[in-house]
């Protein structure tokens, strides 16, 4: 997985360049890490059946427009506090990614599963997605924040990361 690789690299991981984005490579990936851990423990809670199918719980008109064009716009949104990136160093993000990895790939067998759950839960700022969108939305999401790595390593002249 590239973003345990880039997370190894010590020269690559601490990268900045402030005109692309306030957060180093490091924190890029930190951020991911904790974004898609809490995605998987979301989708794993719907496979389980603990998500409440609520009333109205749909995505908002801007939750639906990206889901729908598969495009995150950059700088119009502020991380929520409670994914914002820690000091974890980035022998433990490597680490998590690549556990992260296995698990989303142990989801494979359960891909009808998570197409049929109705369970909802809030994104804070795009409404309340489904199982499945929520999946679609870590891809979108990772997608995005791998751009601004591929800018941020660009800027910094430190090399861009593998493909």
């Amino acid at each position: 997985d590239r973003a345990a690789r880039l997370a190894a690299d010590p020269e690559r991981s601490t990268a900045r360049a402030d005109a692309v984005s306030h957060w180093s490579v490091r924190q890029q990936l930190d951020h991911l890490l904790i974004t898609e851990t809490a995605i998987l423990d979301g989708i794993r809670q719907g496979l389980a059946g603990e998500l409440p199918a609520e009333a109205g719980g749909k995505p908002t008109v801007t939750g639906r427009i990206v889901l729908w064009t598969g495009h995150i716009p950059r700088g119009k949104a502020r991380a929520p506090e409670m994914v914002l990136p820690g000091e974890r160093p980035v022998a433990e993000i490597a680490a998590g990614f690549r556990k992260l990895h296995s698990e989303y790939e142990a989801l494979t067998d359960s891909l009808g599963d998570i197409q049929r759950n109705k369970g909802t839960q809030p994104h804070p700022i795009l409404g309340h997605f489904n199982s499945a969108q929520w999946l679609r939305f870590a891809h979108l999401h990772h997608r995005h924040h791998w751009k601004i790595i591929e800018d941020i390593l660009r800027a910094s002249t430190r090399g861009s990361p593998e493909r």
